[in-house]
């Protein structure tokens, strides 16, 4: 088996990771000091969390995932995930600044080594050289990647039914599938141009020319080719790229059947018609890295990524991989485009009882374990359902991941198991036990990646304390999945996934608003974030026409990335000589409208994403340049139609008292001083805009 097909069966076959251990069958002791055993009873009345890993020793490796794949080496198995040639691609933490890490990996074997920040390398070790490698001075701890894209199209909004405590629970119902229509630029995406407004902008020739666009995702060839047939999207990309755990793709980057990267592609080139589209698929923060690189080196400008991925840092977008990955594509000069998430809580019924069910992508509270029996009591922050061991979802939903806010020393060790329904009882199907409490470079995050479930089946996730560690009481978890749980769930910091939690200025996080009402969908992921701050950066118009979108329809914040994309595209055609951090103030700030509560907010950003008015002639100032002469404007024109203006005359640069007509005659005041005029425009729901004339020569005397 190629390491493009091992690393293939994690990322895409399906949310759940695989891994063999249906054969352990008794109670864990996960524990690596005294007190700290795994659970023996369950949450909820369960059967206590069939083992999932092995018992964690001193000097066990500290990432559960690892640690089952090395004993499942260890007892004699051959078909492991990612294991080629009995060697496996980790991620290596360690301490910043350490320069000998390559050469201490090279002490125990380990090949193809390559430094990704000041803090994490990758390499490939033999599964039987892993414990010595994690003992290595320098070196933190050893993982699994973290995954910097989930599967495409998870089934977000298909609930399965719930056997347990909620009665049915119906499928979303799906938009509404529009006709083919004819193969001409427009039909498919229309909408799109509407809301944001581009006509103005085409008609002055700001198509994107010249610009170019990297496009992270997942393609399929089949989608790309019938866009193209609708004229909806060029021939072929100008380039791609594709990697996965390292190893280049030996397959073109249209293997997926999704349809999902090519809509984001056909967005753009709805808003940016003239921009060159590069495209790139990956999996792990290695892969993103060497995609960053291939961008750089095309003098890719604009990097749109419609992804979520596993929690790597703290989500105040200070540190982690996603953070030092956004900064370095910024420092080469490409703004960061990023969709927000669509985590935000949604009604799904109300049920028979009269009781709404709710249900989105995050969760958020505090420690609560009234029982005493170690596991957490998730509770309902509407009051609506009684507190519960056990949070509800399905195995489609891909998993981000627990985390916790604990990231000093002696830190709260806390596990997470999940179970699924089966044969009419719940039946541990896997769990995350990284240990926390074996130094402090192991992060506070759990991320399962032994999952037995498939498909639509239903899971419940329950975490579990392994260590007190300095205490639980300031502690708050998070827990984020790429699809649905439901009844105890949040809005408030749903929008802190990675790649959406930059404080980089060239990075931008975008919601999702209704093309047609410009309202926020309720599934937009929401601030404030972990350290306070307010995201999304900007919402963009989504839920609009497009040829390879199932159902015609692209949703999701996945739809208002590209959008934000095409515009700055269109942007930094008119302002070329713009760095990244200018052209996402000027995003933030001029080409948007304001929404929700005034000024920048939780839920719309900034405002929604729409084109503001353009200068394409400055005014002119004719007439003779001497004291007595009249002087008069020749009108510029805007990008729009029915525009007012209002003009100011302006004596080197500063405003003339009162001079506020169509024609200005020259003064006393005037002589061997420069005249130039501003002409200011507004309309409705736009922001004004301003235009100045080229300073005339030196006014001559009578």
């Amino acid at each position: 088996m190629s390491k493009t097909s091992a690393v293939a069966r994690r990322v895409l076959a399906t949310a759940a990771f695989v891994a063999l251990v249906a054969s352990l069958t008794t109670s864990p002791a996960l524990g690596d000091e005294p007190g700290t055993e795994g659970p023996t009873t369950g949450p909820d009345g369960a059967p206590p969390p069939v083992s999932v890993e092995p018992e964690a020793e001193d000097g066990a490796l500290a990432d559960s995932g690892l640690r089952q794949i090395h004993a499942d080496w260890l007892a004699g198995e051959t078909d492991l995930p990612d294991v080629v040639d009995d060697a496996i691609r980790v991620e290596v933490v360690h301490d910043p600044g350490v320069t000998d890490i390559g050469a201490a990996l090279a002490s125990v074997g380990a090949t193809d080594i390559v430094t990704l920040t000041d803090e994490l390398s990758v390499a490939t070790v033999a599964v039987a050289s892993l414990p010595d490698a994690e003992l290595l001075p320098g070196i933190g701890y050893l993982r699994l990647p973290v995954l910097v894209a989930p599967p495409v199209d998870p089934g977000v909004g298909v609930l399965p039914d719930d056997p347990g405590r909620l009665p049915g629970v119906p499928a979303e119902p799906s938009p509404q599938r529009l006709a083919p229509g004819p193969a001409e630029i427009g039909y498919y995406g229309d909408d799109i141009l509407k809301r944001v407004r581009t006509a103005g902008w085409h008609k002055a020739k700001y198509t994107g020319k010249g610009v170019k666009i990297g496009i992270v995702d997942y393609f399929s060839g089949v989608h790309w080719d019938y866009a193209y047939s609708y004229k909806d999207l060029p021939k072929r990309p100008t380039g791609v790229f594709c990697s996965f755990n390292g190893t280049t793709c030996t397959d073109s980057v249209f293997w997926n059947q999704g349809s999902h990267g090519v809509s984001v592609a056909e967005a753009i080139h709805d808003v940016a018609p003239g921009a060159k589209l590069y495209l790139a698929t990956v999996s792990t923060t290695e892969d993103l890295r060497r995609a960053i690189d291939y961008f750089a080196s095309k003098g890719v400008k604009i990097v749109s990524r419609s992804l979520a991925a596993q929690f790597d840092g703290p989500g105040d977008g200070s540190s982690g991989p996603s953070v030092d990955l956004l900064n370095y594509a910024v420092k080469k000069g490409m703004l960061w485009v990023n969709s927000a998430g669509n985590h935000g809580v949604r009604n799904t019924y109300v049920s028979s009882a009269g009781r709404t069910v709710y249900y989105g992508g995050y969760w958020r509270g505090t420690w609560t374990d009234q029982d005493e029996d170690g596991w957490m009591e998730f509770s309902d922050p509407r009051g609506n359902v009684l507190p519960s061991e056990m949070m509800t979802s399905y195995c489609n939903a891909w998993i981000q991941g627990l985390r916790w806010n604990d990231w000093g020393t002696n830190r709260t060790d806390y596990d997470l198991y999940v179970y699924a329904w089966r044969s009419g009882s719940w039946q541990a199907v896997g769990s995350s036990a990284n240990r926390q409490q074996s130094g402090p470079e192991v992060s506070p995050i759990e991320i399962p990646a032994n999952l037995t479930c498939s498909g639509n089946e239903e899971i419940r996730f329950a975490i579990w304390k392994h260590h007190d560690g300095n205490g639980t009481a300031n502690d708050t978890l998070e827990l984020m999945v790429n699809g649905l749980m439901w009844d105890y769930v949040s809005n408030a910091g749903s929008a802190g996934q990675p790649y959406a939690d930059s404080k980089n200025a060239g990075g931008i996080s975008v919601g999702a608003v209704n093309v047609s009402t410009g309202v926020i969908a309720e599934y937009s992921s929401r601030g404030p974030l972990n350290d306070g701050r307010k995201k999304p950066d900007v919402s963009a118009a989504s839920e609009f026409t497009s040829v390879s979108a199932s159902d015609f329809r692209f949703t999701g914040t996945s739809a208002g990335a590209p959008v934000v994309s095409g515009v700055a595209a269109l942007i930094l055609q008119k302002n070329p000589k713009w760095k990244p951090a200018t052209l996402g103030k000027y995003l933030r700030s001029t080409a948007n409208r304001d929404r929700g509560a005034k000024g920048t907010d939780n839920v719309y950003g900034s405002g929604e994403i729409r084109m503001p008015l353009i200068n394409t002639k400055k005014p002119k100032v004719s007439g003779t340049k001497r004291v007595g002469k009249k002087l008069k404007i020749i009108a510029p024109k805007w990008s729009e139609s029915g525009v007012k203006v209002k003009y100011q005359w302006l004596r080197n640069g500063k405003k003339i008292k009162g001079a506020t007509s169509k024609t200005y005659k020259l003064r006393t005041a005037d002589r061997g001083k420069r005249i130039s005029v501003k002409a200011t425009a507004s309309k409705s729901t736009y922001k004004t805009v301003s235009a100045a004339s080229a300073k005339t020569s030196k006014i001559k005397k009578k």
